[in-house]
């Protein structure tokens, strides 16, 4: 039986296949997450960091370009 180790918001969580793992919810309640979907979910976390790298880089140029016009006039 072979047990994954996946690495969620430097947490590390070993998961067996097959089984799920129970995490909190913000009602109290319980939810399942299997190894499919932590292993979705850390590839969502990633995708975000790089969308907000991307965000952030765009903000950056359009507020110096805007700068840059300001003062040619």
């Amino acid at each position: 039986m072979q047990l994954n180790t996946l690495q969620l918001n430097d947490k590390s969580i070993t998961l067996e296949p097959g089984l799920p793992l129970l995490i909190g919810t913000v009602n109290g309640g319980r939810s399942r997450l299997t190894v499919s979907d932590a292993k979705r979910l850390k590839e969502l976390e990633t995708e975000n960091a790089r969308l907000k790298r991307l965000l952030a880089e765009a903000m950056l140029e359009t507020k110096v370009t805007k700068e840059a016009l300001r003062k040619k006039w």
